[in-house]
């Protein structure tokens, strides 16, 4: 869970460092949401 958090932060970081970046830190967030949200459903459906 605090990894996730983790590669959205770097995501995030990276977004604003590195404009030329841009497609991947969108791909790394939205993986990294994917994991949270995948997580967060396990966690509710148990």
């Amino acid at each position: 869970m605090k990894l996730s958090y983790v590669l959205i932060g770097l995501a995030i970081f990276a977004f604003i460092l590195r404009p030329d970046l841009i497609p991947a830190s969108l791909a790394l967030a939205l993986i990294a949401f994917g994991v949270v949200f995948g997580i967060f459903r396990d966690h509710l459906m148990k």
